[in-house]
């Protein structure tokens, strides 16, 4: 929205006077249409650049008009049952206004109706059709949200202050629910993923939506139930240790992925995670250790993926950084080389998608610029620069004080064979046989929007 815009939308509502200017009413007149452009601007939170509704909800209500607002109409629909239901159409929108919070993408209509235990062929009538007179929730095809995340994140500040209703138990509900659905139904993949995946995403959603503590609660409630209804599943184990680090717990997270080593086989991303947290809770060399092997032969046959290669590598960074500091060449030259490596994963990975990860390059930047304080070389190419690498990770393994990760495998036989065919580089370890470089994709071209008739 322009500067134009604005004024044009604001100078409408002040020929209608001050209750259609709400809270604008206590603005200086000539700043009102700034004021509003900026809330439109700022409602995005994330998800998109702005938003009209979003930016009208701000400057004509406020915060503490829009929850009042909220306040009333979640009490009201409190004595609303829904039709075949034992629930409310309160609950219904508790249970939308949930997913739809931060980067939810909403909730499927048919979990929705499970939820409140009736047919999936009522939910239109009985749940939606209502919440839309009230300007409440909205249905698309298949799924449910409010009229925008802003009256999302008011509901549930609303429902934790004012109302008998514990979130945690909500996303408790709803991660278990979307994961029995999902078994015998084909769900909206990135509604499923989100709440499947909800407890990483609740802890950084729902920061300045509830207290800290409440917060803590509801996204570990939501990653335990993924992992008690997924137990199959290993992903789900480092979904809630991804939670306790985003909560600044990374030791819970640590333990909650050694509780479950014994039914690891080989999944790179579990000890990529394990090293993460090692990382976070200060373990520098677990870290390294434990990174370096999400990388390794260890966890052959596992693919090693561009995408694998970049995360690692850019952890690897931080932990090869700490360890560099106290002194030791291994360390500087891993750090030299997780920089050059991970780059090689990061820009191979960038081929297959249009977009370009610039956080990630800031880190590998970052790394080099470390390494050239160090006084550390560049690699004469990427098969020195694992060499490096390699180096590092066993030298890490001496500074473990940890005997059950030193116990995992002897430093003298972690080697990165997989990680070389990956980055198209020759072996050269022990006679083993050189990996095939692998040739680059193209780009995929940029699809041509032009009609038929213009191109």
């Amino acid at each position: 929205m322009n500067a134009a815009d604005a004024h044009q939308i604001v100078s409408a509502w002040e020929q209608q006077g001050a209750e259609a200017l709400g809270a604008l009413a206590e603005v200086e007149a000539e700043e009102r249409a700034e004021t509003f452009r900026k809330a439109v601007e700022a409602s995005g939170r994330g998800r998109e650049k702005g938003s009209l509704f979003g930016g009208l909800l701000e400057a004509r209500l406020g915060t503490a008009g829009l929850r009042a607002h909220i306040r009333s109409l979640l009490a009201r629909l409190q004595t609303v049952p829904v039709r075949g239901s034992t629930r409310s159409l309160y609950d219904a929108l508790v249970f939308i206004a949930a997913c739809h919070c931060g980067r939810g993408p909403g909730l499927s209509l048919n979990v929705l109706a499970d939820l409140l235990g009736i047919d999936h062929a009522w939910v239109r009538s009985a749940v939606m059709r209502p919440l839309g007179e009230e300007a409440a929730a909205v249905g698309g095809a298949a799924s449910a949200q409010t009229r925008h995340p802003r009256v999302a994140e008011a509901i549930l500040t609303e429902v934790e202050a004012s109302f008998d209703t514990d979130l945690a138990e909500v996303w408790t509900a709803i991660v278990h629910q979307t994961i029995q659905t999902g078994r015998t139904e084909r769900l909206d993949v990135q509604s499923f993923n989100y709440i499947a995946h909800a407890g990483p995403k609740l802890a950084q959603d729902l920061d300045g939506v509830l207290p800290k503590e409440r917060r803590r609660d509801v996204a570990l409630a939501a990653a335990q139930e993924g992992m008690d209804a997924q137990p199959e599943r290993l992903d789900a184990v480092v979904d809630l240790a991804r939670t306790h680090r985003t909560l600044r717990q990374p030791a819970e997270g640590a333990a909650a992925l050694r509780k479950r080593r014994a039914a690891v086989d080989r999944d790179r991303g579990y000890w990529y995670e394990w090293g993460t947290c090692e990382g976070h809770a200060d373990n520098p060399a677990a870290d390294a250790w434990l990174q370096g092997l999400s990388l390794s032969d260890h966890l052959n046959p596992a693919p090693v993926t561009d995408q694998q290669v970049k995360l690692s590598c850019a952890g690897l960074g931080v932990a090869f950084g700490k360890l560099a500091a106290g002194g030791g060449d291994a360390f500087a030259r891993a750090l030299r080389a997780v920089a050059v490596v991970g780059m090689a994963g990061l820009e191979a990975e960038e081929v297959q998608r249009p977009w370009k990860d610039h956080t990630t390059r800031g880190y590998f930047t970052k790394y080099h610029r470390q390494a050239e304080t160090l006084g550390t070389p560049e690699p004469s190419g990427l098969s020195e620069a694992v060499d490096w690498l390699r180096a590092g990770v066993r030298a890490a393994h001496a500074h473990l004080e940890d005997e059950e990760l030193a116990a995992l495998i002897a430093p003298g036989a972690v080697t990165f064979l997989s990680l070389r065919a990956c980055l198209g580089v020759a072996g050269d370890i022990g006679g083993q046989p050189a990996a095939k470089p692998r040739p680059k994709p193209p780009r995929p071209p940029l699809r041509d929007r032009r009609p038929a008739d213009e191109r």
